[in-house]
């Protein structure tokens, strides 16, 4: 076994010394951030330290690249959300799996959730792969189904399959029975989970609380402090003037979101992985950009923010032109708003359309930045005076002068907001006999509350 494990921990802090920072082709590396697969030529060029585990044959009796298991750092040694959601999925198991031994699973799964926990998610459960699996039913079928070769071959069959096979085989089943629809948000709920987690932008940038999950209810109260705390010089026996600092609370309503997605008859009875991975795929996207499209309205909504922000100078979104796009001018101003309520700005999020203009910007594009082994969030496009800039498409838009679209970028501070997640995505499905089609349906429940008003600013430019 060859666990590769970081040298050291991975620092939550960017630098902010632009004499230190060298000047990165952005452009190339956004391209590199966005892409979906790692080409065999980009994996091998990756160090060592990429890669969760390599077989002790490498570098001793083979030089084979292909020896070096489960990629999930980049070049830089960043860690990369999407491709270490795909190595934990190989290692549970899917598309196929990996050839990792038993004895070395665990700790290389130990590695891969604590970069789950670095970035705020919530690793799946750790479960040994199908061989052990396969050992497992066979030492059971063994017992209960002696003699019964064909149903425990079949039984075998069953336990031992990718899930995106047990969902098929379910789907196909819910067509004359109703019995196997029960058992497909078993399966499938947590599959469209880890789809989501490399595909939400929002999440990670406030608090994530489940106190309510498994709990009856849809009312959460989170502590609210409104102000800084500020210390004063202590008199004996005398009791403070002014105690304007209250720990007060802030109710949360959870509230259920749903995606329904129709599949023909046709299309079930000849399902296949792809098919599965592809719908997989679409309950996890619409799950993830509702929760964000959520979340950027709760904090357009918000009343008592740090200040807004308009293009070109104005003193209102009507008055905005096409010209007043996204600058770094803008953004310093509403970097002072931040720290002018005692708060430090520690995430920009933008719109597509305002990040062209930012890419068009010379210093901006000089100051982004990466270094050392940082953790790139989902949607980020660079660092600017150690602010993280992301962008996603759930910004909202509003109207400016001459009908023209205005976009809702935000700066904010820690703690902003908070999520209460009830429920992690579901999956529920349906055959409706009569229209030939079967329904699904993907759901989750959670809530959402502004939490620090004052570490908002919004930024509405053309």
């Amino acid at each position: 076994m060859s666990e590769q494990t970081p040298s050291s921990t991975i620092p939550n802090e960017t630098p902010t010394g632009l004499e230190q920072i060298p000047t990165p082709d952005l452009l190339k590396l956004k391209e590199e951030l966005e892409e979906a697969e790692w080409s065999d030529e980009y994996k091998a060029s990756l160090p060592d330290s990429a890669f969760a585990w390599i077989d002790p044959a490498y570098g001793k009796t083979s030089d084979n690249k292909r020896l070096r298991k489960l990629p999930h750092h980049d070049r830089d040694g960043n860690v990369d959300r999407v491709h270490l959601t795909k190595a934990m999925g190989a290692l549970l198991g899917a598309r196929g799996g990996t050839d990792i031994p038993q004895s070395d699973r665990r700790a290389v799964y130990n590695h891969l959730a604590s970069h789950y926990k670095d970035l705020q998610m919530e690793p799946p459960e750790f479960h040994e792969a199908v061989e052990e699996k396969k050992k497992e039913v066979k030492e059971e079928l063994s017992k209960e189904e002696a003699g019964k070769g064909i149903v425990a071959g079949a039984s075998l069959q069953e336990a031992i399959s990718p899930w995106q096979a047990q969902v098929a085989n379910k789907l196909k089943e819910a067509l004359t029975t109703t019995d196997a629809a029960k058992a497909i948000p078993i399966i499938w709920g947590p599959q469209v989970e880890l789809g989501a987690q490399p595909k939400r932008v929002m999440r990670t940038l406030g608090i994530v609380d489940t106190t309510l999950r498994g709990s009856p209810g849809n009312k959460f109260y989170f502590p609210k402090v409104p102000t800084i705390l500020e210390a004063i010089d202590a008199t004996e026996a005398t009791k403070p003037d002014d105690l304007a600092v209250t720990v007060d609370r802030l109710e949360i309503t959870v509230k259920e979101i749903i995606a329904p997605l129709s599949v023909t008859r046709q299309v079930i009875e000849q399902v296949t992985f792809n098919v599965i991975d592809v719908l997989t795929d679409l309950l996890s996207q619409a799950v993830a950009n509702k929760e964000d499209k959520d979340i950027l309205a709760a904090l357009n909504a918000a009343s008592g923010i740090a200040g807004t922000v308009y293009g070109g100078g104005k003193a209102a979104e009507n008055e905005v032109a096409a010209g007043d796009v996204f600058d770094t001018d803008i953004l310093a101003d509403a970097i002072t708003a931040v720290r002018n309520n005692n708060r430090d700005a520690r995430f920009l999020v933008i719109h597509p359309g305002q990040e062209n203009a930012l890419l068009k910007s010379d210093r901006f594009v000089n100051a982004a930045q990466y270094g050392g082994r940082e953790v790139i969030m989902n949607g980020e496009i660079g660092t600017y005076l150690g602010i993280k800039v992301l962008k996603t498409t759930q910004v909202p838009t509003g109207t400016g002068a001459g009908g023209i679209t205005t976009y809702h970028a935000f700066l904010l501070g820690e703690r902003a907001w908070v999520e209460e997640v009830k429920r992690d995505p579901d999956v529920e499905s349906k055959y409706e006999a009569g229209e030939r089609k079967t329904y699904m349906y993907g759901t989750m429940e959670y809530g959402l509350g502004v939490l620090n008003a004052k570490g908002i600013v919004k930024i509405i430019t053309a």
